[in-house]
């Protein structure tokens, strides 16, 4: 039952009857949350659920229609392998052996090949869904507020230069306690050879600043190496999950019994569908589940130098935010209005409150509507131009010099727009589905193509190295959206099969060690005149 399963209830006094009036199958009370007593003094919270939080920007306009794609171009520096000179201590190995963790670098960040959103709209206060609005009258919503604990501590899942970026801009806000989850222990080592701090330089190289961390914590299973301690470990309350999709369900797997439905999740990845899916895996009971907040950054950051602790920022960006609701729509009926969806929203806007308390991160509350046109133009670009990247192997400058390739260009660019401009979510805003049918959002889409120059696919980096290709979260989100309405899916799928068969096949010629005989990505091959991956670069992929 997680945290506060032996404690008297406390506040949720309503809820067995809201459950039987609404025709719930939980059939026994629900049991309150264990009250919290954090190490640093939380954040101020209103004790109402209207709150003026004033410094969450939000975007509420409707009549403006945003640019949807803007490239940008940077130019990437790879990291060497530093030798250690620092050892951890046996105390230290001790507490990090029971946190689990598996940082797997996202090979997104600093790429050139970055779609960056408009500007964001004017800032707006913080207001609970509608879906409380017809909540039971005799709820009471400061009493459920003043027994509602909120914990500052944050722990960040994924070791790439982004996750790295928003430890830096959050261990530089007072009362924040954040700690990086490593999956190598050599990571350790040299965390203190590079002084135990993380340091931003600009797009020149320049220092802007740096800031002192904790060291990171090393994730393995308590249970099989630390059996007679694996009982005290902690819950984590806050998560921000920002990894490659084939590491985040390793991950969670281990940091499984350090969950529960007062942890609050913050996936920040580039594609759509993940969250349905980790639900589904780990979380099919909602008195259990964790609360989601889906995040879509726009900041472009890389590696600095040969340094592990150290990013450069090509483009100060924008970290757009939105809460998920507690329940599915399957189960809005039964648990809509209940005391466990209050408490559910709380805590993640507490969460989206500690993310905003630095300017660095630039956060921008959107709704779901405004959320969904935000990610749609760069899923649709990446499912269009890196698929096809990964069928030809080829450099994106290469799809517009081929006749054919061009064919499947515009056949998968028709067919995603269609899917998108059709899905429900945004049947009630009509003017923010124009801008997806428009004929400029083609033109810039086949923009953001020509200007990506000479650049290779992270898709196709990933696929020679034979790690796991998010394509089930760009084509196949389409895909298995276009099933639900009934709509033609055929070349999304036919680009989702290729790129799967283009992995296996990469998979078998690794495990038979007859590299460089093929004449697709070989170890000998440059892909289409990009230069070979060091072995540093493994770093950057989700490797199983």
């Amino acid at each position: 039952m997680g945290r506060g399963a032996n404690i008297t209830p406390i506040f949720f006094i309503s809820t067995a009857a809201a459950a039987t009036r609404s025709g719930s199958p939980y059939e026994g009370s629900y049991l309150p949350p264990h009250i919290h007593h954090p190490t640093t003094p939380p954040f101020q919270v209103s004790s109402t659920p209207k709150s003026d939080t004033s410094y969450i920007k939000s975007e509420t306009s409707s009549e403006e229609k945003p640019d949807l794609l803007e490239t940008t171009e940077a130019d990437v520096t790879t990291v060497g392998d530093v030798e250690s000179n620092t050892t951890v201590t046996e105390e230290v190995e001790a507490e990090n052996s029971l946190d689990d963790g598996n940082g797997i670098e996202s090979t997104q960040e600093g790429h050139p090949n970055t779609i960056i959103e408009a500007s964001q709209a004017p800032a707006a206060q913080l207001e609970i869904p509608g879906e409380l609005e017809h909540a039971p009258e005799e709820l009471d919503y400061n009493s459920l507020d003043a027994n509602i604990r909120f914990s500052n501590s944050i722990h960040i899942v994924g070791f790439n230069t982004h996750a790295k970026f928003l430890a830096h801009a959050l261990a530089s806000t007072p009362d924040v306690p954040v700690r990086l989850f490593t999956r190598y222990r050599s990571n350790l080592s040299r965390w203190g050879t590079e002084d135990r701090t993380l340091s931003l330089y600009d797009r020149q190289g320049r220092w802007i600043s740096s800031v002192d961390i904790a060291q990171p914590l090393t994730i393995r299973d308590p249970l099989r190496h630390y059996p007679t301690r694996a009982r005290k470990q902690q819950f984590l309350d806050n998560i921000i999950i920002n990894a490659a999709p084939g590491a985040v369900f390793p991950s969670i797997a281990l940091l499984l019994p350090r969950i529960d439905r007062l942890t609050t999740i913050c996936l920040i990845q580039p594609g759509l569908g993940l969250m349905e899916d980790i639900i589904a895996t780990y979380f099919p009971d909602p008195f259990d589940r964790p609360n989601f907040v889906l995040g879509h950054s726009t900041h472009n950051v890389g590696k600095y130098s040969d340094t592990l602790y150290s990013m450069k920022q090509y483009k100060p960006g924008t970290l757009f935010l939105y809460e998920a609701p507690k329940f599915s729509v399957s189960e809005q009926p039964a648990l809509a209005g209940s005391p466990i969806e209050y408490e559910g929203l709380r805590l993640s806007q507490h969460l989206t409150e500690l993310l905003s308390s630095t300017e660095n991160l630039n956060v921008v509350r959107l709704s779901e509507q405004r959320f969904l046109l935000r990610k749609l133009p760069r899923l649709i670009f990446h499912a269009v131009a890196d698929s096809i990247c990964v069928i030809l192997g080829c450099r994106y400058n290469q799809i517009r010099q081929n006749r054919d390739a061009m064919v499947m260009w515009h056949d998968l660019v028709g067919e995603s727009i269609s899917i998108a401009s059709q899905l429900p979510e945004l049947s009630s805003t009509p003017e923010l589905v124009e801008c997806l049918t428009a004929p400029s959002f083609r033109r810039k889409l086949q923009t953001s193509l020509f200007a990506q120059h000479h650049n290779s696919s992270p898709w196709v980096k990933q696929v020679r190295f034979g790690a796991v290709v998010p394509v089930d979260y760009f084509n196949g989100y389409l895909v298995r959206r276009a099933k639900e309405i009934g709509l033609d899916h055929k070349h999304n799928a036919m680009a989702m099969a290729t790129v799967k068969a283009r992995l296996s096949a990469r998979r078998i010629e690794l495990g038979m060690d007859l590299l460089g005989t093929t004449q697709y990505m070989g170890d000998t091959d440059t892909i289409a005149g990009a230069p070979r991956p060091g072995l540093d670069e493994l770093d950057e992929l989700d490797t199983e």
